[in-house]
């Protein structure tokens, strides 16, 4: 399994755990959605994640599917009536290097 998979693993884990505990999050995810699972704390991760996601993207048959990004990072260093607030973003936050608009 290479880093960027094992990275990958790590991250839905925790967020599925997430929505267990606070399913109105999940609630703000629109439906169909393509979830891209970010890491502030690891660029090169969240990065590559971007890179995949918006390849995906311009590849899937649904043209209008939602691109949806969340990143891990803020959702637990944030108290529970902000994460919603500012975790869930339809475009790649401001540390993304090379992400292109869709």
């Amino acid at each position: 399994m290479s880093v960027y998979q094992t990275k990958v693993k790590e991250l839905l884990t925790k967020f599925t755990q997430f929505l267990v505990e606070m399913p109105d999050f999940a609630a703000q995810i629109p439906f169909d959605a393509q979830v891209v699972l970010l890491d502030a704390d690891d660029p090169e991760y969240s990065n590559q994640a971007v890179e995949y996601a918006q390849h995906a993207h311009t590849a899937d048959d649904e043209s209008n599917r939602p691109l949806v990004y969340i990143d891990m990072s803020e959702i637990f260093s944030l108290s529970t009536s902000l994460q919603s607030a500012t975790a869930l973003r339809e475009t790649p936050p401001h540390y993304i290097t090379n992400s292109t608009s869709i």
